[in-house]
């Protein structure tokens, strides 16, 4: 159970990016969000291994731990966009 799933879901929908953090996206209904967003909207995915969602050409996959991953994120993806 997710006790705030329908607020999160409002807030992917109104997102202009996405950042997954050290899932596999195996675990419902949280992965479930991912699915929420809209297409042309980027989606990052931080995590070591290579989730099985990958049907999005907006998604992008950065191979590594989250104390590695955010940074870089940060400082290649987030920074550009503030």
């Amino acid at each position: 159970d997710v006790p705030l799933y329908p607020m999160a879901q409002v807030q992917v929908k109104k997102a202009d990016m996405v950042c997954v953090i050290g899932t596999s996206l195996q675990v419902y209904p949280a992965a479930g969000l991912i699915y929420e967003v809209f297409p042309k909207i980027p989606i990052f995915i931080i995590d070591p291994g290579q989730p099985s969602f990958t049907h999005r050409d907006s998604i992008r996959f950065i191979p590594m731990t989250a104390t590695k991953g955010v940074p870089y994120w940060i400082d290649t993806y987030l920074s550009k966009n503030m």
